[in-house]
């Protein structure tokens, strides 16, 4: 099951920059179309990782702690996946096979190299360049 928290962390934070004022987790919800006590999960990942501050209180919610173009999506990553992206089978493979027995050490190389270069990616993009695009796209 894939992991949603990057993707709604990003859109968390486009919506702050869009916003640029503290947003309750209600609209936040409402924007991403899930429930608020998810949102707040996010948000407090985003909080830990010192991305946004949050605000208690009536009129309270979150807004970003940064600018947005000094936010890079390698930020974002960071902070709400956990575990590599790709990973090897739970199964130890059979020692005794020509392929079981050297195919986890060939594997965990390719897929570290494909994971970093997946951060040296997102270290390249930010929130601000998102929301450009949100708002070439007529998001806002």
């Amino acid at each position: 099951m894939p992991n949603t928290h990057f993707t709604l962390a990003i859109h968390i934070l486009s919506l702050l920059a869009m916003q640029d004022r503290v947003v309750s987790s209600h609209e936040m919800a409402v924007s991403a179309n899930t429930h608020p006590a998810f949102i707040r999960r996010i948000v407090m990942e985003l909080v830990k990782a010192e991305l946004v501050e949050t605000e208690m209180g009536v009129t309270g919610g979150a807004r970003r702690r940064y600018p947005a173009e000094s936010s890079t999506l390698k930020a974002v990553y960071l902070a709400t996946c956990t575990g590599p992206v790709l990973s090897l089978h739970a199964s130890e493979p059979n020692r005794d096979c020509p392929c079981g027995s050297v195919i986890s050490p060939v594997l965990s190389d390719l897929f570290w190299q494909a994971e970093q270069a997946l951060l040296a990616q997102l270290d390249k993009s930010t929130i601000r360049e998102v929301v450009s695009q949100l708002q070439q796209r007529g998001s806002g």
